[in-house]
């Protein structure tokens, strides 16, 4: 992340009280991903307590090298999010027509609940919110 820690899907399902992750992955330089940031934002703060962990990851700056620590002080700069977001080692998901793919995942069995990627169907909102109903109230890091 922005501050040096290493964040692994297993450290944000391992928090108290995590049901749902939604990891977002994308690019700096990807319009799309830029205009999500706000629904992450709300999601974040509308769901923290609820049991969502929002996880933004960005593969390539705006040059398309790979991100680094610099293309995270610049995200954060211009868009305050309040969730976790890192720069991703991995490669892309899909390919750059493709950004961002965001994963609705449960916690506890590590399933994916929802796949969209590029601009989507436009049922994030409530894929998350159906995740959030029905994930165990008490979820344990492992099923």
């Amino acid at each position: 992340n922005a501050g040096g820690a290493r964040v692994t899907l297993g450290s944000l399902r391992a928090r108290a009280g995590a049901r749902v992750i939604l990891w977002a992955s994308g690019a700096e330089w990807c319009t799309v991903c830029r205009s999500k940031v706000p629904l992450f934002k709300k999601l974040h703060t509308e769901h923290l307590a609820a049991g969502l962990i929002v996880l933004e990851s960005l593969h390539q700056s705006s040059d398309s090298t790979p991100a680094n620590a610099a293309t995270l002080q610049r995200w954060t700069a211009a868009y305050a999010p309040a969730h976790t977001l890192v720069a991703e080692r991995s490669p892309p998901h899909e390919t750059r027509e493709g950004n961002p793919l965001v994963f609705v995942i449960d916690a506890r069995t590590m399933k994916i609940l929802f796949r969209e990627s590029y601009s989507g169907s436009g049922t994030l909102e409530a894929q998350v919110k159906a995740a959030l109903a029905a994930a165990p109230a008490n979820p344990t890091a492992t099923p």
